[in-house]
């Protein structure tokens, strides 16, 4: 049996009626087609990459013949290979310069070790087969790509974004051929967005940042609906919290290198290694980022300039707490839920006295965040919860009457959660005075240091929001 290779369906906002995000290549048809090294419907032409990297190979006859052929610069080739030979070469490039491994040479199986990039009729807009390796190296697989031959005459940037894009999963072989699907798919849409920009591109960008913010139930590793592709956003925010490091997405891949496609392991172990803390809580951090995208970005987390959103009615559904708090994650691990408790004009902090967060695999942290009119964050407390253990979590300071209170839930247990609480009133901390230090041997006060707060990473990442008029965000999921 072919390996089924992994598809690449470009959500694109122009393009919604095409190839559903889930086309798979079953065993029957690749064995048909040949699998990663197909049959053409017509005689085969071959073009090199002028470093020998990369070979296209096309027909112009039969139901493989791509669209849009014409040679509108007059170098003497179809556009469609130009714009092919971007794609892979503009690519490659940038991933070389971000550190990601080399994509590994094949075994000679067409005649030379380069990439075979094969331009066919195809339910799908990409596909990148697993191939064997040239004896030597160290590479989990070499590569194979296939791209659809109905691109040939698409908008600006979309087939060049597309051979990117499964560029990267031939590196991502280099790794490990272990790597989960959600991982695969959300690393190269980061990397083919962060290569390629056009007006289609932002488009269908758009629909990625709906299909993640909008359904934070789902859990991170989640299949389906595009939902894996909108994975970029996780991506674009571990290279970015705390400050932007564009290294770090090659070094967590090397991470799944080491736990042999385990990226819940890998995860644990980058997020230590970076941020001193275990993955269940960067993972409330990255949920936390979430409140802060789109119709809420405050310009202080996710870089407006990289990865755009442009989508000021879309937010993370968030509920407005009326009583008690009530949330449920059925789905778990690794999934969000939101809530937020208003002031209503008094100003003393809130606690929240819970009653357990459900079986005993479930495991939750929670966390209060007091934002005030600019929707700035003034204090942010977290508690670790698991099974049926009582907890309370409780902010000190007075609030500020015009914000709010936001309410983060994350899971990372084997057991669904629910949380439970009851939400009181209580009479805010104030500090002691500190004391005066002793005087040293020349009369001058000496202070020592300590280590950072437990929360001073998290307050790096929210930075300081731009003061803006405060606004209310409907409850309900936003959809396409």
């Amino acid at each position: 049996m072919s390996p089924p290779g992994i598809p690449s369906i470009l959500p694109l906002l122009v393009l919604l009626a095409a190839a559903p995000a889930q086309a798979e290549v079953g065993c029957t048809e690749s064995e048909e087609r040949g699998g990663a090294r197909p049959t053409l419907s017509g005689p085969t032409q071959t073009l090199d990459s002028e470093d020998g990297s990369f070979r296209i190979h096309w027909t112009d006859e039969g139901s493989d013949a791509p669209t849009g052929r014409a040679d509108t610069d007059g170098n003497g080739q179809p556009d469609f290979l130009d714009r092919i030979l971007t794609g892979l070469t503009v690519g490659q490039e940038s991933y070389r310069e971000q550190g990601w491994r080399e994509v590994a040479p094949d075994d000679g199986a067409e005649g030379t070790d380069a990439v075979d990039v094969y331009v066919l009729g195809i339910d799908a807009n990409g596909y990148a087969f697993q191939t064997p390796a040239a004896e030597g190296g160290d590479a989990g697989s070499s590569c194979a790509i296939h791209l659809s031959s109905s691109l040939g005459d698409s908008l600006d940037g979309i087939l060049e974004s597309v051979a990117a894009h499964e560029l990267h999963h031939c590196v991502q072989y280099a790794y490990t051929t272990g790597a989960p699907s959600w991982m695969l798919e959300a690393t190269a849409t980061h990397q083919q967005y962060r290569v390629f920009s056009s007006p289609a591109l932002q488009a269908a960008l758009q629909i990625l940042w709906i299909g993640r913010l909008s359904q934070p139930q789902r859990p991170l590793h989640d299949l389906g609906g595009r939902y894996e592709y909108a994975g970029f956003v996780f991506l674009h925010f571990w290279e970015s919290f705390g400050e932007l490091d564009r290294g770090r997405p090659p070094l967590l891949w090397e991470a799944l290198r080491e736990a042999d496609g385990d990226w819940i392991a890998a995860l644990d172990a980058e997020s230590e290694r970076l941020f001193g803390r275990s993955f269940a809580r960067t993972f409330s951090d990255y949920s936390t980022w979430n409140t802060f995208a789109c119709g809420r970005d405050d310009g202080s987390h996710y870089d407006p300039v990289l990865f755009p959103c442009t989508l000021p009615d879309t937010s993370v559904p968030i509920s407005l707490v009326d009583g008690d708090l009530q949330l449920e994650l059925p789905q778990v691990p690794y999934t969000a839920a939101y809530a937020e408790i208003l002031p209503e004009g008094d100003e003393r902090p809130v606690e929240l006295t819970c009653g357990g967060v459900g079986e005993d695999g479930a495991r939750a942290q929670v966390r209060l965040l007091s934002l005030d009119r600019f929707l700035r964050a003034a204090e942010v407390v977290d508690a670790s919860a698991r099974g049926d253990e009582p907890f309370v979590v409780r902010l000190d300071d007075p609030l500020d009457v015009a914000g709010s209170v936001l309410v983060v839930v994350t899971s990372s247990g084997l057991d669904p959660v629910r949380i439970d609480c009851t939400v009181q009133r209580v009479e805010p901390v104030l500090p002691e005075p500190p004391s005066p230090p002793p005087p040293d041997a020349a009369g001058c006060g000496c202070a020592g240091t300590g280590e950072p707060a437990a929360s001073a990473l998290l307050l790096l990442g929210l930075g300081v929001l731009p003061k803006r008029r405060r606004r209310r965000f409907p409850d309900a999921v936003a959809r396409v």
